[in-house]
């Protein structure tokens, strides 16, 4: 396990589909525990997806300020309220809708 490195494309496929979850919630108006769940739910999947990108990055001298901004992100992302994290998914989702159009 030492040599481990964790599939990027499935944290993200993870991720967005903790997102679609969240947004199908928002539109059925849950109470207020399950909302918090499906946030979190999004926020632990991002930093996940940020972890695991992170891990396929080399560790060396020419990568250390990729790695340095994916900290930032993860740290970012960890200190997200549910609040931010619905307002993103909504914004996101607002702007996507915005493109079909």
């Amino acid at each position: 396990m030492a040599n481990y490195v964790a599939h990027y494309r499935k944290k993200l496929e993870t991720l967005r589909r903790q997102r679609l979850n969240l947004l199908r919630l928002l539109e059925r108006n849950p109470a207020p525990g399950e909302l918090a769940q499906a946030a979190d739910a999004v926020k632990d999947s991002q930093v996940r997806a940020l972890q695991a990108k992170r891990a396929q990055i080399r560790p060396c001298d020419s990568n250390a300020k990729r790695l340095r901004n994916i900290d930032v992100e993860i740290a970012r992302c960890e200190k997200l309220s549910v609040d931010e994290i619905i307002d993103l998914c909504r914004r996101c989702r607002s702007k996507s809708s915005h493109n079909q159009t």
